[in-house]
């Protein structure tokens, strides 16, 4: 059952940012599906990463939607908002991780975004349809802007847990 639901807060994750960013590329062609298409992997993958890699130090996760921050970014998309501020996902894990495991698992979200960065920009260097290349822009700029945003070493963000543990250890 928990499957399901992890799967259902994806769906709608999904859906919402489609929404979101329907309009970041003024072109008539570039509806809420291609949104979903240029921007969802660098969440959903994120927050998958953080899950797969806790998983894979044997501990318990749930990934969710974050209901009430997909709400604050539809809200500011509706009125027009010059700002997009969401905040859509998160992985609840369980306990017990060490603090080099909990280094490595807030690294693995930003990580990918990373990792997503740079397959996108090596992909725009081929011969491609010119939607393709635009898709392929969006996704390379929301996965480097992700990249840098969850690495910053403020709470909330991923950086913060990154090098909070990492001093833990040096410590």
């Amino acid at each position: 059952m928990a499957i399901l639901n992890e799967l259902i807060d994806i769906i709608i994750t999904v859906a919402v940012l489609g929404y979101i960013f329907k309009d970041i590329i003024r072109e008539k062609w570039f509806t809420v599906f291609y949104s979903m298409i240029a921007v969802s992997p660098a969440v959903v993958l994120h927050e998958l990463g953080h899950k797969f890699v806790a998983m894979g130090f044997g501990l318990q996760t749930e990934l969710h939607a974050s209901y009430f921050g997909l709400l604050i970014g539809a809200v500011l998309k509706a009125v027009s908002s010059p700002i997009i501020f969401f905040i859509p996902a998160y992985v609840i894990i369980g306990s017990g991780a060490t603090p080099l495991q909990s280094a490595l698992i807030a690294f693995s979200g930003p990580g990918t975004n990373g990792l997503l960065y740079l397959i996108c920009r090596q992909l725009r260097k081929r011969r491609m349809k010119a939607q393709t290349y635009v898709i392929l822009g969006v996704a390379q700029w929301i996965n480097g802007f992700l990249f840098i945003l969850n690495m910053l070493p403020i709470p909330p963000f991923d950086g913060f847990t990154v090098f909070s543990s990492l001093l833990k250890l040096i410590v």
